[in-house]
Formats: C-alpha cells, structure tokens, sequence
C-alpha cells in the first residue's frame, strides 16, 4: 500500500473573542489506499476540524493536504462525509435519498436502480424501500446515510463521530453493518478515516488509531490493529483487545493530566 491521503504540517487557527484560538498545530499523518483509520483523541482536540480539511470544507492556516497526490482545496465527490447527525431528507423516500448523489452523475437509470437496490438490501432496509424519514428510527436513518454514502462510490469516506447519537446496541449494530460493507464492496477499496471518542469503535473498525494530543492538536502515536477481518463484536471481550484499549485511554488520560496541569 501506499498513502493516499497525506496531512503535512497542517495548522489551524480561529478568532476567537479575547485571542486566536489554537486548534491544530504541524499535523503530520499519512492515510495507505484502502485503509480504515480511526482517528481518537481528547475533547476540542480538533478531530473534526482535520476531518473538515481533509474534506475541504475548512481550509488550513499552514501547511497541506494532498489525496491521491492532488493537493486538496475544495470539495470533491470522491471524497464523501457523514456526519454526526443524519442528513436525510424528510420529503424523499428511502430510495431517494440513497440515490440522490447518483442525480449528478451519467449513469443509466436502470444502473442506478440496481445501485440502490443492493445499498438498500446491505444495510438491512429492504422492507422500507419507500418509507419516509419519519417513519424510521434514529439507526434506520443513520443507515440511509451509510448508503447513501456508498452509493457514488467514492475512493475517500470521511466520518466524523457517525454513530455518536446511538444508543449503545443500535451502535454496536451500525458498526458491524460498516464492517460488513466494507468487506462486501470489494469493487473499490475504499479509503476511510473515521473520527470517534468511543475506544472500543476505534479498535473494532480500525486498521490502524492515531491518537491526538490536546489542543492544539497533533498526532501523539499511531497504533497498528492486529485484528483480521471480518471482525466480530465478541472480539472486543478478548484480551488483547482490552489492552490495546487500555494503552489508548493511557495517552488519552496523560494528555488531559497534562492539560489540566497547564491551565
């Protein structure tokens, strides 16, 4: 594998009322094609702010980002966000709201249809083709922006804390359903990288964490998961598990120590 998604030195500032708010300072971190990386770190760290320039959606004070070696200043297609809460729109079905993105582009309608129909059938939708968003769940619409996601095949999947409004069970299903699509869509492999405060999801999805320092943000440690995959949601009880999640909360603990310490 090589890196698709390279962060070199990227810094982050804001205006904020009193002072210039310090949110990101020299990120360095390299993303492989097709890898799933979760990105961890303490609260107001800048998670999600590096996530929005990966994105282009905010822009860096310093430094860059390059994916699949194009230097990134806008948003594109091919890099697809999912955010925190669902983005359905309550006046589509389904189904319509799966295919949205597909709008924009040239494919044949039939094609479309076939790409619909089998997002809706992976994320476990099947009976609610036609439903609209009032009539689903908080998981059920978070799966139609899962598909939805998917559905023009981007190369780059960025998700900032997807699941961080579920309950605990729906979570732990909305995982297992990225797992599953993400060994079942083997005609692009795509590249993720996912933020999360939840340590379990990190190690459960990941192929490798980068754990943040406080703010200002950096990369303190990069940890490779050892897991194979498919993984299944009992792997979480197991040893090696628990104390990769132990090391994790380690670093995470030291920096708010740290944090505290300096005022």
């Amino acid at each position: 594998m090589s890196a698709y998604i390279q962060i070199l030195n990227v810094q982050k500032s804001f205006a904020g009322t009193a002072r210039q708010i310090e949110a990101l300072r020299d990120v360095n971190l390299e993303v492989e094609a097709g890898e799933f990386m979760c990105l961890v770190g303490p609260s107001g760290c800048g998670k999600s702010t590096l996530v929005f320039i990966v994105a282009g959606l905010v822009a860096p004070s310093g430094g860059a980002v390059q994916v699949g070696g194009a230097p990134v200043h806008d948003p594109d297609p091919d890099r697809t966000v999912v955010f925190q809460g669902d983005a359905v729109f309550p006046w589509m079905t389904v189904a319509q709201n799966i295919g949205y993105g597909l709008q924009q582009t040239n494919i044949a309608k039939q094609r479309k249809e076939e790409i619909v129909t089998n997002l809706i059938d992976l994320v476990g939708l099947g009976g609610f083709r036609d439903a609209y968003p009032k009539e689903l769940s908080g998981g059920m619409k978070k799966r139609v922006d899962l598909a939805r996601a998917y559905a023009t095949d981007p190369t780059v999947l960025l998700m900032d804390e997807p699941f961080g409004a579920l309950d605990a069970i729906t979570k732990e299903k909305m995982q297992e359903d990225l797992m599953r699509l993400s060994v079942t869509e083997t005609d692009k492999q795509r590249t993720v990288l996912f933020v999360t405060h939840d340590l379990e999801e990190a190690i459960f999805l990941a192929d490798r964490v980068a754990v943040m320092t406080s703010r200002p943000g950096a990369i303190q440690e990069v940890l490779d998961i050892p897991f194979p995959r498919p993984r299944e949601a009992s792997i979480k009880l197991s040893n090696e598990f628990q104390a990769l999640r132990g090391h994790i909360r380690g670093l995470l603990v030291a920096e708010e120590d740290n944090e505290i310490r300096e005022g």
